[in-house]
């Protein structure tokens, strides 16, 4: 009997893991796409500023090869600019190789995760089958109705997603702030030899603040949406989407439902918007799409949600749902479909029971 207890404990903390590192590969697929998105800015940037840098010592060595034809004061702005450029050059490579870097650890991490989950996939095959089979016997068996969610799945739940939010405040802002401090001191350099460019430089950090800011309210917004008992599910799951809209460069963007979340139990107001966050991210992220509608509507004993993407040529089939959005969809016992409505537009239904 000890030893059945100590194979299902073993089995449990199995499963954790593995829906651990199953959230940790999205997680990261997530933090790759970011990389890769900053890796081609940075690739552009160096490039600018190499050409520049080549062009302006091609100025300088013009003038060194005839000093006495230019005035001193135009011989130093060259030295200057061109030291500059090299400075700026010097930083933005450095930037790249550390944004190579990181990307080329998240793959091996992502290959170790991987390994990880083959062998406990493996092992855990034969139980989960086992385990399967006895569910739908007790349900057929039982006459007793489902009940609620138990308090401890919603709490292991939220704590779940603020490790997940956690992990995108470190890669995102962390980049950003990086970017924010390598400009800084291009300002500094600027400032102590009194350059005209300093101004440039400023409007650029200016720029990167902000967007630092913008990323930290989006992120606290997924984390913990402090208005969705203010405003309710629609009006924060607008709000949202009208970011969303702005980062994704969506041409049309709405949510429509009721305005008050009278009929939902406590819990649900935030698992839906969680589930509804996720899918519209999944939506304004495929390639092609302009448009994002969502519409909700309360039922006596469940949440339906019909969200709609389209774009001016035909769409392709949507990427798998990711690994920790199936696992939410379980847990709450939530199915949803989707469906081509035309070659241009995609569909999604999803039903959250509320018993």
């Amino acid at each position: 009997m000890a030893e059945t207890r100590d194979t299902a404990t073993i089995t449990e903390r199995l499963r954790s893991t593995v829906e651990l590192c199953r959230a940790e590969l999205g997680e990261t697929g997530r933090s790759l796409e970011e990389i890769d998105v900053l890796l081609a800015q940075t690739a552009a940037e160096v490039e600018r500023a190499s050409q520049r840098e080549i062009q302006l010592s091609a100025r300088l060595r013009e003038i060194e090869t005839n000093l006495e034809a230019y005035p001193r004061s135009e011989i130093r702005d060259a030295y200057r600019t061109v030291h500059e450029a090299t400075l700026r050059l010097f930083m933005l490579r450095n930037q790249l190789e550390l944004l190579e870097e990181r990307r080329q650890s998240l793959l091996q991490y992502q290959e170790r995760l991987r390994d990880l989950l083959a062998l406990a996939e493996e092992h855990l095959q034969v139980t989960s089958q086992r385990e399967r089979a006895s569910d739908r016997r007790t349900r057929l068996l039982s006459a007793a109705p489902v009940g609620p969610i138990p308090p401890t799945d919603v709490l292991l739940a939220a704590e779940r997603e603020r490790a997940l939010v956690r992990r995108s405040l470190e890669h995102e802002l962390a980049q950003l702030l990086s970017a924010l401090a390598l400009e800084i001191e291009v300002c500094l350099q600027l400032e102590r030899q009194g350059s005209a460019a300093l101004r440039v430089e400023l409007l650029r950090l200016r720029e990167l603040a902000s967007e630092a800011v913008r990323g930290l309210r989006r992120t606290l917004l997924e984390l913990a949406p402090g208005v969705l008992e203010e405003l309710g599910l629609t009006e924060t799951l607008r709000r949202y989407v009208r970011e969303l809209a702005r980062l994704a460069r969506l041409e049309q963007a709405e949510v429509q439902g009721p305005e008050q979340d009278t009929p939902l139990p406590p819990p649900f107001p935030l698992l839906v918007y969680r589930l509804l966050q996720e899918l519209a991210l999944r939506l304004a992220r495929q390639p092609g799409v302009t448009v994002l509608r969502i519409d909700i509507h309360y039922e006596p004993a469940q949440v339906v949600a019909h969200l709609e993407a389209a774009g001016p040529a035909p769409l392709d089939p949507l990427p798998p749902l990711d690994p920790a959005l199936v696992e939410r969809l379980r847990q709450l016992d939530a199915t949803l479909t989707e469906e081509a409505v035309a070659p241009e537009r995609l569909r999604q239904t999803l039903l959250v029971p509320l018993t």
